[in-house]
């Protein structure tokens, strides 16, 4: 979008940046989103850290499942199922009002292959895009032989609008068979899955992977033992909220525990060590520690850990099932994080930024920016004092025509940071 300052109204582009970036109100506090099957049919509960203000927010025939929050916390993205219907996402407001699919078994995937289901929707640091696992068709190989789904990763706007397939069948890994639970990571320039590889002979094996945000690039963080084993697998991965750890499940210890590494795939720490199975795990908003679902007391449960693996607390006790938990809210003391950044190009020397502001205890903000597209050098070129109006703006001026910059945003509260908002690039009119 282009737009020009001129003496007849020159807010005009202030306007158009603060329209773009609508606000949505946050939670006050920590909230951990979870499955269960407690009431009779798979529904979404959410409750407070220490296991205390247990809520059901769906209630429904229907099957609910692997739910997560917007970053604002405003939303919630779930994986709803009737009975023989494929899954789809589902977006929905905190509370549990105004349930909305996103997908359905019509939408094209780009011809051949057709869409036909999405499920394990999480979404974008800028809560602009949610990445899922969406079924494809495969391509028929040989005269009559049967189709087949192949899982592949996809994007969608949360309105359900803008599908867009990441990943291609087929893969350029021989007898690669697809992903599971994909996730941005915090600045959305990766997003880590579990990739399934062949095992041997007769067998695949779930490995952690990373792809960056367009889906080319895959990387593989663990790998199978050089000795074969009957059962294998590292699996739903989850970023920290700096970025720069990841907690996974791994069976290669003869049981699935609970492990961390480095967002390199380096530094693999086993953190849990029980005889139960234990899956699923997610950090806290300020990564300090971990929540999880276990069955080491017969029954799958919501437990949290440290994030070096000591002091376990089980927060759920029923004979139902409980799986499935995520972590939203912010750290004590660290304000939200901005969301929904937007950018004008208003004249050849000069950008103006706009985003949302979804902190109640910042004293303002830095925004930080580097030159061109594959830039990582950020630094920061100003600050912005907080207001109350819930957007603010950021004019950056002096720069070179038709030149593309990065731009990222921050909250502060004195010495303390949020996380960044979204990473957005702009460039400046051709004069």
């Amino acid at each position: 979008m282009k737009t020009s300052l001129t003496k007849k109204n020159p807010t005009a582009p202030y306007l158009a940046v603060l329209a773009l970036a609508s606000h949505a109100s946050a939670l006050s506090q920590d909230r951990i989103i979870f499955e269960s099957n407690r009431d009779g049919s798979g529904e979404i509960y959410v409750m407070d850290p220490d296991g205390q203000n247990l809520v059901r927010i769906t209630s429904n025939d229907l099957k609910d499942q692997y739910a997560s929050y917007s970053p604002d916390g405003a939303q919630i993205v779930f994986t709803s199922a009737g009975a023989n219907e494929p899954d789809q996402l589902f977006v929905m407001d905190a509370n549990g009002d105004n349930s909305v699919q996103v997908t359905t078994r019509a939408m094209d995937g780009g011809q051949d292959p057709l869409f036909i289901f999405g499920s394990t929707g999480s979404f974008s640091s800028d809560g602009e895009k949610i990445v899922f696992i969406c079924g494809m068709y495969k391509p028929l190989i040989e005269p009559g032989e049967q189709r087949t789904f192949f899982d592949e990763i996809c994007t969608i706007k949360p309105d359900g609008t803008n599908l867009v397939r990441l990943t291609q069948y087929p893969t350029p890994i021989p007898q690669f068979y697809g992903y599971s639970r994909p996730q941005f990571s915090p600045d959305g320039r990766k997003i880590i899955t579990t990739c399934v590889y062949p095992f041997g002979a007769d067998q695949v094996a779930e490995e952690v992977c990373t792809l960056d945000a367009d889906g080319t690039n895959q990387v593989r963080l663990t790998s199978p033992p050089r000795k074969r084993t009957t059962v294998w697998g590292n699996a739903s991965a989850s970023y920290s909220p700096a970025g720069d750890k990841v907690v996974f499940t791994s069976y290669r210890d003869g049981n699935w525990e609970i492990y961390s590494m480095n967002s390199d795939g380096t530094g693999q720490t086993r953190l849990t060590n029980t005889e139960a199975p234990e899956f699923v795990p997610s950090y806290s908003p300020d990564g300090s520690r971990i929540v999880f679902q276990s069955l080491r007391d017969g029954n799958s449960e919501i437990y949290t850990i440290n994030a070096d693996g000591s002091d376990s607390v089980r927060l759920t006790n029923n004979d139902a099932y409980d799986g499935s938990a995520a972590w939203w809210g912010t750290p004590d003391g660290r304000p939200a994080a901005p969301t929904g950044l937007v950018a004008l190009s208003v004249a050849g020397s000069e950008i103006m930024l706009g985003w949302n502001d979804n902190a109640s205890n910042e004293t303002g903000f830095s925004v930080e920016r580097c030159m061109g597209r594959k830039c990582t050098n950020f630094a920061e070129i100003g600050t912005v004092v907080h207001s109350d109006s819930g957007t603010a703006t950021f004019t950056d001026s002096g720069l070179a025509n038709a030149t593309l910059y990065q731009y990222r945003v921050r909250a502060v509260n004195g010495t303390t940071y949020s996380g960044f908002s979204n990473v957005l690039a702009v460039k400046t009119l051709r004069r």
